[in-house]
């Protein structure tokens, strides 16, 4: 094992690259010393910070392979410390890993990655469902490309044909005094500080040129929830991911696509842990009489039966 020193050196060199703004250099330098730093926690934390920074620099200069070389190192680095890797599938960490790189997506925080396996193994359930796919809240476009990459590895020839993305490409509508309430005052200004209007707003031409070198039938429809599912027309769904972090977009969501799902379809919402997710969920089961179910991940998902 190298000693406390001789990392030390390693990560100081690596941060003066850093500094000089050398992205591939960081890169280069702890991928040769990747077992050394390996050997001490502290290290593993500062290279992980380091190489976070590399890979969304080399994104935004359009230098996806070599975002995906940094992304690729923070796990070879995490794993088994600051990446939990007991129940990794192979073929979906692959696929979010390629969908970080290619969405500038930070690997952080790492308990991130148990909820997309979660979403991509509800998704499996559906392949011989029929009908469309929609996602509602795509921000940078993570969940969506995963799915696709999940299509695409079962069908290459697929080019996006039957998959929908809704969002306003405005950020979050204003959340209501509903979405942060029944909480304590701490946890609801930790929410509160990430649920305002205008965040997690990105361009919708940058999520049309994501997906479209391998999705270009993807279909984009701009606007908020529900005005843009006026004039949709008729269509049955397999598979509906709800990702609109606020109580009223959530109910209008599930309101609309639950009855046009498919039979053995899956509405799934990311926002059971938010307040505002939870209400709608609760709100919707009770109104229509149907049984939420739930992944470990805090996931709240329903299946149309019939």
């Amino acid at each position: 094992m190298s000693s406390d020193h001789e990392v030390r050196e390693v990560i100081k060199d690596a941060h003066s690259y850093l500094q000089s703004r050398a992205w591939s250099g960081v890169v280069e330098m702890l991928g040769e010393e990747c077992d050394a730093v390996r050997g001490h926690d502290w290290g593993v934390v500062k290279a992980v910070e380091m190489l976070d920074v590399c890979a969304y620099q080399l994104w935004l200069e359009k230098s996806p392979a070599e975002a995906a070389a940094a992304l690729e190192l923070v796990f070879r680095l995490a794993r088994g410390r600051l990446f939990d890797d007991r129940d990794v599938d192979p073929g979906i960490f692959e696929r979010y890993k390629r969908a970080l790189a290619l969405t500038g997506t930070s690997p952080i925080p790492f308990t991130r990655y148990a909820r997309h396996q979660n979403l991509v193994r509800l998704f499996a359930l559906t392949e011989k469902v029929a009908g469309d796919v929609v996602e509602c809240g795509c921000a940078r476009g993570l969940s969506s490309l995963e799915l696709c990459l999940a299509i695409a590895g079962n069908r290459p020839e697929w080019r996006g044909e039957g998959f929908h993305i809704f969002d306003s490409f405005e950020g979050l509508s204003e959340p209501e005094d509903l979405d942060v309430s029944g909480m304590d005052a701490a946890e609801a200004g930790r929410i509160q500080s990430m649920m305002h209007r205008g965040n997690m707003a990105f361009p919708l031409e940058q999520l049309r040129a994501l997906f479209r070198p391998g999705f270009p039938e993807v279909t984009f429809n701009p606007g908020w929830i529900p005005t843009s599912f006026a004039g949709l027309p008729e269509r049955r769904y397999r598979f509906v991911h709800v990702d609109v972090d606020l109580y009223q977009p959530t109910l209008d969501a599930f309101a609309y696509f639950f009855p046009r799902l498919d039979a053995g379809g899956l509405i799934v919402t990311d926002d059971y842990n938010w307040p505002g997710g939870r209400r709608a969920v609760d709100e919707f089961c009770a109104a229509n009489g149907v049984q939420a179910r739930f992944t470990g991940t805090n996931q709240a998902y329903l299946q149309r039966t019939a």
